[in-house]
């Protein structure tokens, strides 16, 4: 070989290296990675067109391009502009045909930036719905995270028995961020009406059941009265009543003074009728006692078609359960105690007649036989004014027998 071929073909080994080293300074991002990190080999247009213009048309260089086209392919899709400058520049058809066949990179995928959408319900567990398809349950008051792309969604909740304050709202998604919305839930009247309604039967299931606030009952009861006036001191009185039908017979009796008289619905008629202001402040206690028996003061509303409704759906077993009963005979508050019988009745206004309030405990007896034996009458405005009535014995009579309603005292 003669030198100068020698010297040529060596000068060109000892310039191939600088041919990668230009075709691959032109990659993108190329400049500035570590030798650790790895980067794909994109081979652009401009870096074969830098190889061009520095081999011109040798044939080396320009199959060791062919080769790394083929192998690594094209960082971008050629025009026909970008094919018309490599022919201008010495590219030969096998390289141009290359070019042309070149694989390209898939795009890139775009990472999604999505955020979480946290829901909670209070104070029950809740289903949810985002635009309107299921999206799970609440678990102690909160649901999993929910992953959705940036947006407005519309998210609604419910529960059975239950209504949402605001059943449905908008909840705007932002990205890589935490959206969080919470719905209140209360009790449906529905669900209340039912639930009032089944606790009203228990009461009257405990009271002995409707029936005995239609039968005729004959009462004797011994005990204590007490008169509260609005005085710093109570009126004690020793009483003994007996009770058929509407008319009620009472004998009273107080440091020395004794009294007896008849109540029924034509008013007072008194045996020997006291003096001073006893008449009117005894007279009023009376009727407050008559008004808190329990086949008064709930007997009128169970009898006139009373329909209940609960506070809440729930109770728990030593809970008190309150009750609002509404009839013809005029809207009631009731609470109940642990074995559902009524603890307090209090009545609300209606028109021109003012509420009382009734209390009852010391309970005794069994279904229709069960009966208070302490009583408070509470009047409106004030719990200085009132009576409060102590049976030591009371025993009621429910036979229709009118020979032992004898021995209860009216007809003596």
């Amino acid at each position: 070989m003669a030198l100068v071929e020698r010297w040529n073909v060596g000068g060109l080994l000892f310039r191939l290296p600088g041919c990668l080293f230009i075709l691959m300074c032109c990659l993108p991002g190329a400049a500035g990675q570590s030798a650790s990190t790895a980067v794909p080999v994109q081979i652009t247009i401009e870096g074969i067109l830098r190889v061009l213009h520095q081999f011109g048309k040798e044939a080396i260089p320009q199959e060791m391009v062919i080769k790394e086209v083929e192998m690594h392919g094209l960082a971008l899709r050629p025009t026909s502009a970008d094919l018309a400058k490599l022919s201008t520049a010495g590219a030969s058809p096998r390289l141009l045909d290359a070019v042309r066949h070149a694989r390209f990179p898939e795009p890139a995928a775009v990472a999604r930036r999505e955020g979480r959408l946290l829901v909670a319900c209070e104070p029950v567990d809740c289903e949810v719905r985002v635009n309107g398809k299921p999206s799970g349950s609440t678990h102690g008051g909160g649901l999993a995270p929910i992953t959705l792309p940036p947006g407005t969604v519309s998210v609604a909740a419910m529960r059975e028995d239950y209504t949402a304050v605001r059943p449905e709202q908008a909840a705007v998604i932002k990205a890589d961020a935490d959206t969080r919305i919470a719905f209140r839930f209360e009790p449906s009247r529905a669900a209340l009406e039912r639930t009032g309604a089944a606790l009203f039967e228990r009461m009257l299931a405990a009271l002995g059941g409707e029936d005995r606030f239609r039968a005729a009952v004959s009462l004797h009861g011994r005990g204590a009265l007490r008169i509260h006036n609005g005085g710093a001191f109570p009126t004690l009185w020793k009483m003994e009543l007996w009770r058929s039908g509407e008319q009620t017979k009472y004998k009273l009796e107080r440091s020395g003074k004794k009294y007896e008289v008849i109540r029924n619905a034509a008013g007072y008629k008194w045996k020997k009728k006291p003096r001073g202001q006893d008449v009117s402040a005894i007279e009023e206690a009376l009727r407050l006692l008559d008004a808190g028996q329990l086949n008064r003061s709930l007997g009128r509303a169970v009898l006139s078609g009373a329909k209940a409704l609960a506070s809440k759906l729930r109770y728990a077993d030593d809970e008190e359960v309150a009750l609002r009963v509404s009839s013809e005979a005029g809207p009631l508050g009731l609470r109940l105690d642990s074995a559902y019988r009524p603890k307090e009745i209090q009545q609300e206004p209606v028109g021109l007649n003012a509420a009382l309030r009734f209390l009852y405990a010391g309970y005794e007896g069994e279904g229709a036989q069960c009966r208070p034996l302490r009583l408070q009458v509470i009047e409106p405005g004030t719990e200085e004014r009132g009576i409060e009535a102590n049976f030591d014995q009371l025993e009621e009579d429910r036979s229709g027998n009118r020979k032992r309603k004898r021995r209860f005292g009216l007809f003596r």
